[in-house]
């Protein structure tokens, strides 16, 4: 978090009363927090239960990597859709630059 400069407060889902499965469970975490929105990665799409989502009131959005600046690789080339974590293991604390 300190090398994308997020002040946002984390909660461990173990935390959070919550029960079913997919997306009813992320549903209720949602709610239990007041979320009006969930943010996930593409590739979530081909489980996610998006008419479940709409029912509940909580919108659903997905991140489009393509749009994110390209940056150096060590041993492979380049791929929008993976982790943050893999820009913060190839730049460090240097990610927010490549952010902003």
């Amino acid at each position: 978090c300190k090398y994308l400069g997020i002040k946002t407060k984390f909660h461990e889902a173990c935390e959070i009363r919550a029960s079913g499965v997919k997306s009813t469970k992320l549903i209720q975490i949602c709610k239990e927090l007041n979320a009006k929105k969930y943010l996930s990665g593409p590739s979530a799409a081909s489980y996610i239960d998006v008419a479940a989502f709409q029912s509940s009131g909580v919108e659903i959005e997905y991140i489009d990597y393509s749009k994110y600046k390209k940056h150096p690789n060590i041993h492979r080339e380049f791929f929008h859709n993976v982790s943050i974590i893999d820009t913060i293991c190839h730049l460090g604390s240097n990610t927010i630059n490549l952010m902003s």
